[in-house]
This record gives structure tokens, sequence and C-alpha cells, in this order.
């Protein structure tokens, strides 16, 4: 990123306080964002946040893969204990997914070809 020109920052700045008055103009911030990072994923988001929770689903090299959210205080009670669980529960098919669906490609790869070849 080489810096971002003062045109774009200004524009930013304009959908940050446009944003302020009306909260459905943060997905234009957001945009504007990730246009002018070159497309980095970009998050904004606020409620009273009184607690958190989160799964780490892969961690290498230069990459981190995570899942988690926040609980407003008003509904801790309510919600902790179940949102804790759930994570645990699709933390192992989370991890998994990707390479399963990769081999699978693969496998379908691999029974094309081999159709294609036959065919011949």
């Amino acid at each position: 990123m080489a810096g971002v020109a003062p045109e774009d920052l200004q524009a930013i700045i304009l959908a940050i306080h446009r944003t302020a008055l009306d909260p459905r103009e943060g997905q234009t911030v957001l945009d504007l964002l990730a246009k002018v990072t070159g497309g980095a994923h970009m998050h904004l988001f606020g409620h009273d946040a009184a607690t958190g929770a989160g799964v780490m689903l892969a961690r290498d090299g230069d990459r981190i893969v995570a899942l988690g959210g926040n609980i407003r205080r008003r509904d801790i009670d309510r919600m902790e204990g179940e949102f804790v669980s759930l994570l645990e529960q699709l933390a192992p098919h989370l991890r998994v997914a990707p390479d399963v669906a990769q081999r699978g490609r693969r496998r379908w790869n691999r029974a094309i070809l081999s159709a294609t070849v036959r065919a011949r």
C-alpha cells in the first residue's frame, strides 16, 4: 500500500462522519477502506460488548483464521454458554472442511481426466 491519496482519505473521513449520523452508511466506510488498502477485509461494528469468545481455526506462516464474536452485556446470561458450546462444536468441522473439499476436487479432477482419456 503506497499511501492514501488525499481525495480517498477525505472520502473515508466523510463516510465515517455520515456513519455517525446513520449507521447504515458503515458499509461505505468498509468499501472505501478495502479499496485504498488493495482489498483488505475490513470489519466495523459496535455494541455494548461485555464478553466474547472465539476459536482459532488455523495458524501457519503468515495466515491466521479465527471465528469469534462478542456478546452484549444484556445477553451474557442468556447466550454465553450456548455461544461457546456452538463454537466448540463447529470448530473441528471448520478446521477440516477446506482440506476435505480440496481432496474432493482432486478426486473429481482425476475422474474427469480419466474419463476424458478413455473417451479418446
